[in-house]
C-alpha cells in the first residue's frame, strides 16, 4: 500500500483553519478504508500535522502553555472551532446567493439538482455559516434553491406547488425538499421532450399521418409544379397575348376581314386569289437556277 502523506498546517486565519480540517477529513477518511480485523494503518495525529513554529506560536498565545503541554484533544478543539463562526452575516450570505443558478446543460435530473446542492453548500462554507443555516435556516434553504430554478415555467410550477397544503412540509426540511424537487425536475424534463414531436407533427397538417420520404418528395415536386402553374397563369394574365398580324386582303388591300369574305370578291375569284399569291411565294423562295456549264474537252 502506497503510503498518503498527511497534511501540513502553517496557518494564521480561520479559512486556514478550515482548509486544513479538510485535507485532514480526507487524509483520515483514506487510511480508514484499509482498516481491517488484522490491518490497522497508522493514522498521524492532529498535532504532529502542525509547523513546529506554528505550533509554538499558538500554544504561547492560544493556550498559554507550552507546545509539548497542548494535549491532542486541544489540538483537535482548537480547529473545529473553524467550523464556527462569531457573526453571521445573512446579508452577505443572501448577495451570494443571488449568483447560485441551476445548470440546465446537465442532461438529467439528479445531476442538476446535485450540482445545485454541491454550489449552495460551497457558498455556506465560504461564510463559515453550514452548521447555522442547517441547524435553524433550513426553510431558507429551501428558498435559495427555488429561486435559482430554471426555465422560468418550471420555476413557478415549484413556486405554485410549494404552496399547497400538501406540500408545506418540505419547507422546512431542505433534505426532502431536494428530493421531491429532483422527481418533479424528472418529470418536468421528460413532459419538455415530449412537446417536440408532438409540435413538427401539427406543421404536417390536422389528422394526417406523417409521409414517408418518397411520399414526401413526390408531394414536394407536386407542390412545385403547381407553383410553377400558378405562376405562368399569373405571368398570362399580367401580360396578355397579342393578337395575331393579319395579312391585307389580296384585292381590298384590308386587314378587317379574310380575302373570302371581302364584299369586292366575286364568287370563285377569292380562292383563285389565293392560290396565285401562295404560288408567286413559292417562285420567289425557290433558289435560281443556274445555265449548265460546258466543258471542254482535251484532246
Amino acid at each position: 500500500m502506497r503510503r498518503r502523506k498527511p497534511p501540513r498546517y502553517k496557518g494564521s486565519s480561520m479559512q486556514e483553519r478550515r482548509d486544513f480540517l479538510g485535507a485532514y477529513h480526507t487524509y483520515f477518511a483514506a487510511l480508514s478504508a484499509f482498516r481491517t480485523e488484522h490491518n490497522r494503518p497508522f493514522v498521524q495525529p492532529v498535532g504532529s500535522c502542525i509547523e513546529q513554529g506554528t505550533k509554538e506560536i499558538i500554544a504561547r498565545f492560544t493556550f498559554a502553555k507550552h507546545w509539548q503541554d497542548v494535549t491532542e484533544d486541544e489540538w483537535v478543539q482548537y480547529f473545529l472551532q473553524a467550523k464556527h463562526t462569531a457573526f453571521e452575516d445573512y446579508v452577505a450570505l443572501d448577495v451570494a446567493m443571488q449568483k447560485l443558478s441551476i445548470d440546465t446543460k446537465l442532461a438529467e435530473a439528479e445531476s442538476r439538482v446535485n450540482r445545485l446542492q454541491a454550489n449552495m453548500y460551497k457558498v455556506l462554507e465560504d461564510h463559515t455559516m453550514v452548521d447555522v443555516m442547517f441547524d435553524r435556516e433550513q426553510k431558507k434553504l429551501g428558498k435559495y434553491l427555488v429561486a435559482s430554478l430554471e426555465p422560468i415555467s418550471f420555476k413557478k410550477e415549484i413556486q405554485r406547488r410549494i404552496e399547497q397544503e400538501q406540500n408545506k412540509r418540505y419547507t422546512s426540511n431542505v433534505i426532502e425538499f431536494s428530493r421531491w424537487l429532483t422527481e418533479l425536475l424528472a418529470s418536468f424534463m421528460v413532459r419538455e421532450k415530449s412537446i417536440v414531436p408532438q409540435v413538427d407533427d401539427t406543421k404536417s397538417g390536422p389528422g394526417k399521418p406523417s409521409s414517408s420520404p418518397a411520399t414526401g418528395n413526390q408531394q414536394g415536386q407536386g407542390a412545385a409544379r403547381s407553383v410553377a402553374a400558378g405562376q405562368s397563369n399569373a405571368a398570362a394574365a399580367t401580360n396578355p397575348r397579342k393578337p395575331k398580324r393579319r395579312w391585307p386582303g389580296l384585292m381590298c388591300k384590308s386587314t378587317e376581314h379574310l380575302v373570302k369574305n371581302c364584299p369586292q370578291a366575286q364568287p370563285g375569284e377569292a380562292k383563285r386569289l389565293v392560290e396565285e399569291f401562295w404560288a408567286s411565294r413559292k417562285n420567289k423562295s425557290a433558289p435560281p437556277s443556274e445555265a449548265p456549264v460546258q466543258m471542254k474537252r482535251l484532246v
